[in-house]
């Protein structure tokens, strides 16, 4: 009797293994739709089409396609990143997304360039600092030359104005090692540089008591995006007094709602958990009717969510390009405010956009990992 019990135990763990087993063969075979999105920062492997040229490269491309599609995988994947991250409060993913104090999630690892800021390894040679800054003041001269004005304008990443909730294991040289912001800051001092810079981190880290960034994102919320904002408009407003005035806190409402959801957040396969719940401040006018935007069609110009915004009530006619990246999202809406156009294109500096929309005034803006590749 008692081998017997053994016997009927054996076959259900087998059959249970089998079943687990075969389980998301049959999801993929007859595509029932029961798994969850897909929320990595990346695009997962396409299936393969087999052919006589490419026979012998087929079976590495289908495994590839395979470990990216089967069954449930990411379902699979979602469940075990809260339980890795719930158990042992540690990312699925290392190399992508670290979590640190108080729940504050970081991006790591050198696929965007984080490591190397963070530490200082990508500080520059002399010989890379005088390139950088020459670029920029060939940049600068080349669109003064035409009446354009240059505005350079580098938006810290969060580990620069909140490196106290990194994780330990992070060593933050700030006191060490310059940042390669302050030795290219440094140089156009030192050097007399014409080049416009604007240097929003001393006016962030004297609000950060107030949260300026998402815990579960890279980057800044509406708050921090408005500070960036008026310092931004304080140097423009110096240039151009014909420019709509800095715009104020007190003429918006501010809402903090509580969120759940952000780019690290999917980084970590825990996008709607509780336990990374934070609040995020949402930014409405006042005076909305004053400050009226109408979007204009942009077709035939490059980049990525190229928009052209105009403002009919601000006063002026000044036109301005604004090359920038994901971290320029959140200052567009009170950006577009202070002037008559406004282009943005998301992709690097490019004259042929210079030349074609004739700007009075040019801005850089990317996250400042980015600034300089």
């Amino acid at each position: 009797m008692k081998n017997l019990k053994i016997s009927i135990f054996q076959y259900v763990f087998i059959g249970l293994f089998v079943l687990i087993l075969i389980t998301p063969w049959f999801d993929s075979l007859l595509g029932l739709k029961v798994d969850v999105a897909n929320k990595e920062m990346r695009t997962l492997a396409a299936k393969p089409e087999l052919s006589l040229q490419k026979i012998f490269d087929y079976p590495v491309a289908f495994e590839k396609y395979y470990i990216d599609n089967f069954g449930y995988r990411n379902l699979l994947v979602s469940w075990g990143a809260k339980i890795k991250t719930n158990t042992f409060n540690a990312p699925i993913d290392p190399t992508k997304a670290v979590i640190g104090k108080d729940n504050w999630i970081y991006l790591a690892g050198e696929k965007f360039n984080i490591l190397s800021d963070i530490n200082r390894w990508n500080r520059f040679s002399d010989v890379r600092l005088k390139q950088v800054a020459a670029d920029l003041e060939e940049k600068n001269a080349t669109l003064n030359e035409k009446g354009i004005k240059f505005y350079f304008c580098p938006w810290p990443d969060k580990h620069i104005i909140y490196p106290e909730y990194l994780p330990d294991a992070f060593n933050f040289q700030t006191t060490e090692q310059p940042s390669r912001l302050d030795q290219l800051y440094e140089y156009f001092e030192q050097t007399k540089s014409p080049v416009k810079y604007v240097d929003v981190r001393k006016a962030l880290l004297n609000h950060k008591q107030i949260q300026l960034y998402l815990k579960n994102d890279t980057h800044w919320n509406e708050y921090g995006a408005f500070i960036g904002y008026q310092e931004l408009m304080k140097t423009i407003s110096s240039d151009f007094p014909n420019a709509r005035p800095v715009r104020t806190i007190d003429e918006y409402y501010i809402k903090w709602t509580p969120s759940n959801t952000g780019d690290l957040l999917n980084l970590l396969g825990m996008s709607g958990a509780e336990i990374f719940t934070e609040q995020r401040p949402n930014f409405s006018q006042k005076d909305s009717a004053a400050y009226h935007i109408t979007k204009i069609p942009t077709e035939g110009y490059p980049g990525l969510s190229t928009t052209l915004h105009r403002n009919d009530s601000c006063g002026n006619k000044l036109r301005v390009l604004v090359f920038r990246d994901s971290y320029t999202g959140a200052v567009i809406p009170f950006f577009s405010t202070n002037f008559y156009e406004v282009l943005y294109i998301w992709c690097a500096y490019d004259q042929s956009v210079v030349d074609r929309f004739k700007p009075d005034i040019v801005v850089e803006s990317f996250a400042s990992r980015f600034a300089f590749y």
